[in-house]
């Protein structure tokens, strides 16, 4: 998963949003956070994930 996420960073369209999970980044439509320090992400496709809180923390810095 490391070096897809590496390869796909690149493009800078991709962002890995869990330790099992990368997204693209246009498709992400709205985040929550959930009171855990962690976040639910939810992309167009009315797919939700937990975004995990080391994550989370630095896109609600953003």
């Amino acid at each position: 998963m490391s070096s897809l996420e590496h390869l796909l960073a690149e493009t800078g369209l991709h962002m890995r949003v869990h330790r099992s999970y990368l997204v693209q980044q246009n498709a992400v439509s709205e985040m929550k956070p959930n009171g855990e320090g962690e976040a639910i992400i939810f992309v167009s496709s009315n797919v939700q994930s937990l975004l995990a809180e080391n994550i989370a923390s630095q896109l609600m810095l953003c």
